[in-house]
């Protein structure tokens, strides 16, 4: 069981490294494939810039009580798949012109705010799957994660290393907000980045923009 207050480290730590690593890129890294394969390191902060900005919605109508939205049915798994990659285009084309700096400061702005919110927030039901309810607590590990993944992402399109200073926690904080993304046995990183549909290893690709 991970308290409150370690998820919330988690997540604010997950933030820190990605506006870390952001801020070591240089001009040319933010051309450079990562390991999202649909989007360069520019079109990666910017991906994190809307998906803080949704987290805000979200929580917005869970304490609106929105049930029609939280109780939506289980749509398959390749449905759903292909319905966030739809919204992830939808929100990236929606987003005014930024640089990739620019993006990240956003980020952790309105990521930094949702952290703010979430104790008060702490056991609202967020949403249900598969005739279980979560909390707002509970998504907030899946958000700490989130960030500490996209960290990677951004370091590996730099060819720098990157791992969590506690990957054990982070993968019970994981394993509290989706239970149904089972981690593998072994290394706790390694397991996340795997059920996360990322490769353990990455090399950018020689052509990337020097």
């Amino acid at each position: 069981m991970v308290s409150p207050d370690e998820v919330l480290g988690l997540y604010r730590e997950g933030v820190q490294a990605v506006c870390l690593l952001a801020g070591e890129l240089r001009p040319g890294d933010w051309t450079a494939p990562t390991p999202c394969t649909a989007w360069r390191a520019e079109q990666l902060a910017g991906h994190l810039r809307s998906v803080a900005a949704y987290y805000q919605r979200w929580l917005d109508q869970a304490l609106d009580n929105d049930l029609a939205r939280m109780m939506a049915g289980d749509p398959p798994g390749p449905v759903l798949e292909q319905a966030l990659a739809r919204y992830n285009a939808a929100a990236l084309a929606a987003l005014p012109a930024a640089s990739g700096p620019e993006h990240i400061a956003a980020f952790r702005q309105l990521a930094l705010a949702y952290a703010r919110r979430l104790p008060a927030a702490w056991e609202q039901p967020f949403f249900a799957y598969r005739g279980r309810w979560f909390s707002a607590g509970d998504h907030a590990g899946v958000a700490a994660a989130e960030w500490h993944l996209h960290a990677w992402d951004l370091a590996s399109s730099a060819s720098r290393p990157y791992r969590p200073a506690d990957p054990g926690l982070l993968a019970a904080a994981w394993t509290a907000g989706v239970p149904h993304l089972a981690l593998g046995d072994g290394d706790p990183w390694e397991a996340i980045l795997v059920a996360s549909g990322r490769p353990t290893t990455w090399a950018s690709p020689p052509d990337r923009t020097a």
